[in-house]
């Protein structure tokens, strides 16, 4: 074979073609997708640290609206004791009214009372005249003192004449103390008997129901953390401006100061070089030991850090960069080897195709030639068109020798011919199939180029919705069109990552699923779909059945039943979906026996005709 010129022209400049375009792809593709890859991944670190930094803000927002509650419920507090005090005092001018006692003896009654009465933490009520004099409180020294020069008891007089009562946030010192701590009082006119009656409550007091609820947020936030990981081995971590450390995974670090931890790259303090790299995306690069090598600080790492100046924290997210740059060389390699494999069958697939093309053409010119030189019993027995010039000089000398056989000579010359075209048809028939099984390799390589690029694409789109979700979650009207939108955006999502777990073979990702919730979802997803003549219905034998399973697959399997029952059902029908628990086998035939045990069965019901028994027998 390799004697033949034809055979090593073709062969030799297939070949090369075929390498340089192979070298080439590989040169200019494989760095590109390694950068693009290690981008992806620091930005996904990046995108990390902004989520917690949003949990972050959430939390911060819903300890400010506690407060505000908190002050809230405090002032009604302290609006139920006035009144309380209100009908302490109705209740004495009752009797002054009556005449039953004189007015000294109502008033005397009235502070005498109202000194007396304490609640909450050593909270008091106290009564001050018009002119400034506080006539009732429970501290001996503040008893009867003369407080007109203080503005606060002033002003609050003065509210409380022109309005009838109100709030007044102040500083004063608790009983027995001498601190001045903030404070908010209610305050009530008493016309009647030319006094102003109030109470506060220390805003200490206040911030201590506060601080329980933020505690238990930090908790919140601090499990939540612990579980949430930056690739394999990254991870997120709070420190405070003081590099004390909030919250870190490794209980060593947690909780602790690190001022004195220096960083082996640079020798300065990592917490000041963290702070320094606080808000900048290119992010800080140190050396840290490594889980599999604990103490040897060798391993480079980098760092994004924000800073949340509302708690003046610092939130961190680090990963290794070796981990970083292993997807990128891992998708690489598997890019190279498919690359290799690729030009191996390429190289394989073009010896073959040229040897089928030179090997009749040399056979040919060889029976030819023998043909022409009187040898009648020389045959090439290929049934092929080509070399046409040769094969019909052959047979032209044939004829004018063979004249008197013409007749016999035209009945093998049919025959041959019809050979010929059959063997032609075989030819274009396999051909066919090589170009689809060719076409379809490469639309499947195509695919999961495409759905790399829509899955960040719609990674995008997913993010934006999230944020006008958020945004606008005031606005009920705008989150009816949000949450279709956001749905279909995780469902393309979901397609897409499954094209890239069949070109990556990547394995299923099973977790617990209330399957009929699921079903509920699909059918919401259908009715925007399928046709407005097609019911469909969804019937459960038993709520909340948890399975585990991979819930895109799931539902991918049941959109594609459903648009096959669509399809099914040209004028309209119905359409069931049936939730049950049953004990294995459930019924039915299986290629495999399961194993004993609680099942959830899926039952998808059409009233469509159905399968003809010849489709029946080639379905799989």
């Amino acid at each position: 074979m390799f004697r033949s010129r034809l055979f090593l022209r073709h062969f030799a400049t297939v070949s090369v073609i075929i390498v340089t375009i192979s070298i080439l792809l590989y040169r200019f593709t494989v760095p590109l997708i390694k950068s693009t890859t290690y981008d992806i991944e620091r930005t996904a670190g990046q995108n990390l640290l902004n989520v917690v930094y949003d949990l972050t803000h959430k939390i911060y927002l819903n300890i400010e609206t506690q407060r505000q509650l908190v002050i809230e419920s405090r002032k009604r507090e302290l609006q139920n004791v006035i009144s309380l005090a209100q009908s302490f005092i109705d209740t004495i001018e009752t009797d002054f009214n009556a005449g039953h006692i004189g007015r000294e003896e109502a008033i005397g009654r009235m502070l005498a009372g109202l000194k007396r009465f304490k609640y909450g933490n050593n909270d008091y009520i106290w009564v001050a005249n018009y002119q400034g004099v506080l006539v009732s409180h429970p501290d001996p020294d503040l008893q009867d003192a003369d407080l007109s020069g203080n503005t606060d008891i002033l002003d609050m007089i003065k509210l409380a004449r022109e309005q009838g009562n109100g709030f007044h946030r102040y500083q004063w010192s608790r009983l027995g103390g001498s601190q001045q701590r903030g404070k908010i009082s209610y305050f009530q006119d008493m016309p009647s008997w030319g006094f102003v009656v109030g109470t506060g409550v220390y805003l200490e007091d206040i911030e201590a129901d506060v601080k329980h609820y933020q505690e238990v947020a930090i908790t919140e936030l601090r499990d939540a953390l612990n579980s949430t990981r930056v690739g394999h081995t990254g991870y997120i971590f709070i420190f405070d401006a003081n590099l004390n450390m909030l919250m870190h995974p490794n209980p060593n670090i947690d909780k602790t100061n690190f001022d004195q931890l220096l960083n082996p790259m640079s020798g300065y303090s990592i917490g000041g070089e963290l702070i320094a790299a606080a808000d900048n995306a290119q992010g800080l690069y140190y050396l840290w030991d490594s889980p599999q090598d604990p103490g040897h600080y060798v391993y480079e790492k980098i760092a994004w850090v924000r800073h949340f100046k509302a708690f003046d924290w610092y939130i961190a997210s680090s990963v290794y960069v070796d981990e970083l740059r292993s997807n990128a060389n891992a998708l690489g390699n598997r890019i190279l080897s498919v690359a290799a494999v690729s030009l191996i069958m390429a190289l394989v697939l073009s010896y073959w195709f040229i040897r089928r093309l030179t090997v009749p053409i040399r056979r040919m010119a060889e029976t030819a030639l023998r043909v022409e030189a009187g040898d009648l019993t020389a045959r090439s027995n290929i049934n092929r068109k080509d070399e046409i010039g040769i094969l019909s000089h052959a047979f032209d000398a044939m004829i004018e020798r063979l004249r008197e056989n013409i007749d016999t000579l035209d009945a093998r010359i049919s025959r041959r011919t019809e050979e010929l075209n059959q063997a032609y048809d075989k030819e274009r028939q396999t051909e066919a199939r090589l170009a689809e099984a060719q076409r379809m390799q490469a639309v499947g390589q195509l695919s999961g180029g495409l759905a790399h690029d829509f899955n960040n694409l719609l990674t995008v789109s997913i993010g934006n919705l999230v944020s006008a979700r958020e945004r606008f979650s005031a606005i009920p009207e705008l989150d009816e069109y949000l949450e279709p939108a956001l749905r279909a955006s995780r469902r393309g999502a979901e397609i897409t990552n499954r094209l890239l777990a069949f070109s990556r073979r990547q394995p299923l990702a099973p977790i617990p699923v209330a399957i009929d919730g699921l079903v509920a979802e699909t059918i919401l997803l259908l009715g925007r779909s399928l046709p407005e003549h097609i019911l469909i219905k969804q019937e459960n034998a038993q709520q909340n059945c948890i399975s585990d399973i991979d819930p895109g697959q799931l539902e991918n399997a049941l959109v594609n039943l459903a648009f096959n029952a669509r399809d099914a059902m040209p004028q309209g029908g119905r359409l069931t979906f049936r939730v049950s628990v049953c004990d294995a086998p459930c019924g039915g035939q299986f290629d495999e026996t399961p194993p004993p045990g609680n099942y959830v069965r899926i039952d998808v019901l059409d009233t469509g005709s159905g399968f003809t028994r010849d489709a029946l027998q080639s379905a799989f």
